[in-house]
């Protein structure tokens, strides 16, 4: 019993049992089955070699090669498949050779079904043989298991084909010298300065390939007509110019090996190479070039109008929360102590100069101070350093804590309201970040925010309580998810299975909102190019 540490391993013995038994007990001489090389035709023949110079064909020890009896192949997988065991958890193949066994029956002329002169290995668990009874009785019985199992006979007929494929397991003289010194040393130069080429760069190969492109793609057509009337020519005028050129520039009508072109059409390539056309070579190149024929930014003329600023200037606050508050001076209400009830509107043009600066662009008391928080605050920070954000926090009729966030893919929109941290949607959890206003970092650009705070119109908390599970208007996401929703853009279905249906005010969402436009976008929007 022997293990085999791959399957290609265990094959290789059976190959060897069966040459071993064919060897030790048939008549056949398996050397006179070799292939060789006949030495005048150079064909490749079977049988005796005529002489000790005759040059062997030796093939790969991978019986699978090219050159062995596919029978042969065949019945040595079925040996290895019924008779090999295989344990999987040490990875071993196992041949139990004392149990494997084999019998031999040669031909006789009671053996009708079987060619005359040919022989059969029969490999199986029980003696006697079934299939040939009456032939000779065989040398033993050696099968892969018990007698009485039913185990299917194998059979392998000893053909020229079989006895040449086993032939190439056999010895052969290991040094062999076809090659006449005497001869040689007269003839070939022995001193040799450089055993390897020099290596060709990548560089050197672009060269050469540009080199014989521009040697094989011969002369462009001479078109005579502008068939789009570009100021180009692009066709012929007749088919019979096309056919002359095609047949004085292609290979494929050249009159000897030694002329023409790089075919120029697909229809005219040589035969077997339908790969090596200017046209198959231009639409290689286009897979390559498709960000060059379709642009993203098309260059488009821009004749709008140029604006003209209305304002006499502006006024510059050199620094975040420096503030003044323009009001009547007649009594003493500033027109902000009711917004709880009334709401308001804060508009203001907004230029950053740096990346950094974070702060309040406007305020009324501080809704986040731990003693008595009240009013509300417009306020910029950073996080990264291509993107700035804009929230505006405030203080609602009840005390509660409202802010701009909206809902986002991942992330159901917070209920500040009934949040028991008591804190916007950030500090409560940084994931939020994204759900508020984002403008980029653009120090050139000015831009218009619009914060707001509905505290008619919208209906905050009637939006958590009834509509947060119902669909937006592509039937997959929960309003509760829906940015647009919080916007006050999506009005709610019938009920939790109906999408919901676009709109510009819905009357639910978020009571605080912030919204920005750049001053860029603005002007575009309303007819003009901008400075």
């Amino acid at each position: 019993m022997a293990d085999y540490g791959t399957i290609q391993q265990a094959k290789e013995k059976i190959i060897d049992l069966i040459l071993e038994f064919t060897i030790n007990n048939t008549d056949e001489d398996i050397s006179n089955y070799r292939r060789y090389v006949d030495p005048n035709t150079g064909q490749i023949i079977t049988g005796t070699l005529p002489d000790d110079n005759t040059s062997t064909i030796l093939y790969e020890k991978d019986y699978r090669e090219t050159g062995f009896d596919p029978t042969l192949i065949e019945i040595v997988d079925t040996i290895v498949e019924q008779c090999v065991g295989f344990d999987p958890d040490g990875d071993v193949y196992t041949i139990n050779e004392d149990a494997l066994g084999w019998h031999y029956i040669p031909y006789g002329n009671d053996c009708t079904d079987i060619p005359n002169g040919e022989a059969v290995i029969s490999f199986n668990g029980t003696q006697g043989d079934a299939t040939h009874t009456g032939c000779s009785e065989p040398y033993g019985s050696m099968g892969c298991a018990p007698a009485g199992t039913g185990t299917q006979e194998i059979e392998l007929i000893l053909t020229p084909e079989v006895l040449s494929s086993l032939s190439q397991f056999i010895s052969f003289t290991q040094q062999q010298t076809d090659i006449d010194e005497g001869l040689a040393e007269d003839v070939l130069d022995r001193r040799i300065y450089e055993l390897f080429p020099s290596q060709v760069t990548k560089m050197e190969e672009i060269n050469k390939f540009f080199a014989d492109y521009s040697k094989l793609k011969g002369d462009p057509p001479a078109w005579d007509i502008d068939y789009n009337e570009d100021g180009e020519n692009d066709h012929w005028s007749t088919t019979e110019a096309d056919d002359q050129y095609t047949e004085d520039h292609d290979t494929t009508y050249a009159p000897d090996d030694f002329s023409g072109y790089i075919p120029r059409l697909n229809e005219d390539a040589v035969e077997g190479a339908d790969n090596q056309t200017l046209q198959w070579l231009r639409d290689d190149l286009d897979t390559f070039l498709k960000d060059i024929d379709t642009p993203l930014d098309a260059d488009v003329e821009d004749d709008l109008p140029v604006y003209t600023s209305q304002s006499g200037g502006y006024l510059k606050f050199r620094g975040l929360n420096q503030a003044i508050i323009i009001r009547s001076t007649e009594g003493e209400d500033v027109g902000l102590q009711n917004y709880t009830t009334d709401g308001f509107t804060i508009t203001m043009w907004v230029r950053f100069l740096d990346k950094v600066s974070t702060g309040t662009l406007f305020n009324y008391g501080n809704p986040l101070r731990e003693q008595n928080p009240t009013g509300f605050m417009l306020e910029t920070f950073h996080v990264t350093d291509t993107d700035r954000y804009l929230r505006l926090v405030l203080r609602d009729q009840g005390g509660y804590l409202r802010d701009s966030h909206v809902g986002m893919p991942n992330y159901d929109r917070l209920n500040t309201t009934a949040d028991t941290t008591d804190l916007p949607a950030y500090e409560s959890n940084s994931s939020y970040l994204d759900s508020y206003t984002k403008i980029p970092v653009d120090f050139s650009e000015w831009f218009f925010v619009v914060a707001s705070f509905d505290a008619i119109d919208i209906d905050e908390d009637e939006s958590f309580a009834t509509y947060t599970n119902y669909f937006a208007p592509d039937g997959a996401t929960n309003l509760k998810n829906s940015p647009e929703f919080w916007r006050g853009n999506v009005t709610p279905g019938g009920d939790s299975s109906t999408p919901g249906t676009w709109t510009h005010q819905s009357g639910y969402g978020a009571k605080c909102k912030v919204e920005v436009i750049s001053k860029t976008d603005l002007l575009r929007a309303r007819g003009f190019k901008a400075q």
